[in-house]
């Protein structure tokens, strides 16, 4: 695979999501094949937390797996 032709690394420290019930996330999937989000903001289950983090990192390498 060849490298990327740019990176772009965005860390906001005052960025949250609220902790609604039944809030829709954006989920791992995207448009572009073989990219997968991974990251608290994205788990459906839990609020954004080190937990929901971990369990989307999981998450997606069990996608990877699975796909190839």
């Amino acid at each position: 695979m060849p490298a990327p032709l740019w990176t772009q690394l965005i860390a906001e420290k005052r960025a949250t999501l609220a902790c609604t019930p039944n809030l829709p996330r954006i989920g791992p999937t995207t448009p572009l094949p073989g990219v997968w989000l991974a990251g608290d903001y994205t788990d459906p289950e839990y609020p954004p937390t080190l937990e929901a983090a971990v369990r989307s990192g999981l998450r997606v390498a069990d996608l990877l797996i699975s796909a190839s």
